[in-house]
């Protein structure tokens, strides 16, 4: 049997590319965590595989992402009827199949395997919170192997399964898009006012000699999104000399209301900037090198791109300390807000932030911004985020998943510890 690097060269250099049915989000939507995830992760893997696609949320794009592999436009819903995807499968020649990234999804995973003996089935699985749904287990097991973004999320895990076969590989970010800006504050004021319409006074946004804030509205961070509202309210009160940026999904420069977060009580706080929801990837990395702070507490993350980008841009994250961005937003990266535990869904144990906590950490950071002490934690979170690259992410699930396919033998698998 050949060793895991041995067995890497032989998909690389040797015969016909293996065929790899990928599941997720599809790769064509441009914004979506999960789209851009599965874009960048098999862009390196077509080079290796021969790739197919059964993607999620791209029926009606207006503007979709152009892929060099084939992707077959399926519901989420499809998952539950076993014979469909069974036939999606044995159409595409389904040698492995990698889920990303919530594999519970999947109800009929275990009918699926029991048809497709031959095929290997990877979940690629992000959790955000603890504990896990007891009823996930059974699905849990019906993957041949299981892949987690974090550090935290594989101990998670394998503090309740130790019998499960679980490994780390790292989501990445893109750093010819997101890093540290040779200019400054005044170099990017003109192309952001450019860019950018303010509140209903049309106020000319002004950030230079500014401590600026940003709130990114990703999935798991609108559920603070009152604490968020309040704290910087209060935080901002009787301060000039403070911005705030808000970019959030349904979000528009016109409404008086925006979208389905219900976030017209932001109207009402000063410095405050709209930015346009579909700004481009280049642009929103502009905003994040001109803020100081990236107020993402987040409620139980999973991996946290948002956050890492940020990192990179030289923006310091304020996070609660607890779910998978832990990995890499640190005391010593990052500033710590209070939260509270909060029941959600599945009995899922999540992180609600205190609005008090998001003032007065903010106090904290906006004083050490003044005495010039926030640039250490900075200058971590740089070289934090330098560690996260998308080739090394590419070639880690390169191996794994050639090492699962070419492994024939049986993996002797403890199922109860006495």
């Amino acid at each position: 049997m050949p060793s895991t690097i041995e067995s890497a060269s032989i998909v690389e250099q040797g015969g016909p590319k293996r065929r790899l049915v990928w599941i997720s989000d599809s790769p064509r939507i441009p914004h979506i965590g999960q789209a851009i995830v599965s874009r960048n992760m098999l862009d390196s893997l077509s080079k290796n595989w021969d790739v197919f696609v059964l993607g999620f949320g791209d029926a009606n794009l207006k503007t979709p992402v152009g892929v060099p592999y084939p992707i077959q436009h399926i519901h989420r819903n499809d998952l539950h009827d076993a014979k469909k995807v069974i036939g999606h499968l044995l159409a595409a020649k389904a040698e492995i199949v990698v889920f990303s990234h919530d594999i519970w999804l999947w109800p009929t995973i275990a009918e699926v395997k029991a048809a497709l003996p031959n095929v290997k089935f990877v979940g690629w699985v992000t959790i955000d919170g603890i504990p896990l749904f007891p009823g996930w287990r059974g699905l849990f097991y019906a993957y041949d192997l299981l892949i987690s973004p974090t550090k935290w999320g594989q101990n998670e895990i394998l503090n309740r399964w130790l019998d499960l076969d679980v490994s780390h590989i790292p989501y990445a970010i893109d750093h010819t898009i997101f890093h540290t800006p040779k200019q400054g504050k005044a170099e990017f004021k003109r192309l952001v006012q450019a860019a950018s319409q303010t509140d209903s006074s049309s106020r000319r946004m002004d950030v230079e000699g500014k401590f600026v804030g940003m709130y990114v509205g990703a999935n798991q961070n609108r559920k603070n999104l009152g604490a968020i509202y309040a704290g910087w309210k209060q935080f901002a009160k009787d301060r000039d000399d403070v911005e705030f940026f808000l970019l959030t999904h349904s979000a528009m420069l016109d409404m008086p209301h925006v979208g389905d977060y219900a976030l017209s009580e932001f109207m009402d706080a000063e410095h405050l900037t709209i930015i346009p929801t579909e700004v481009p990837l280049d642009w929103l990395a502009k905003f994040m090198c001109i803020s100081d702070v990236l107020l993402h507490p987040s409620s139980g993350e999973g991996f946290g791109l948002t956050t890492l980008e940020a990192m990179a841009c030289g923006t310091v994250p304020l996070v609660c300390g607890y779910s998978g961005q832990t990995d890499f937003c640190t005391p010593e990266t990052s500033y710590y807000l209070p939260w509270e535990p909060h029941i959600g869904p599945y009995n899922v144990v999540r992180a609600m932030a205190v609005h008090r906590g998001v003032a007065e950490t903010l106090g904290t950071a906006h004083m050490e911004w003044h005495l010039g002490t926030i640039e250490a934690k900075r200058q971590r979170g740089i070289a934090m985020a330098a560690k996260y690259n998308w080739a090394m992410s590419a070639a880690m699930m390169n191996e794994k998943l050639t090492d699962l396919l070419l492994n024939k033998e049986e993996r002797l698998v403890v199922r109860h510890i006495l």
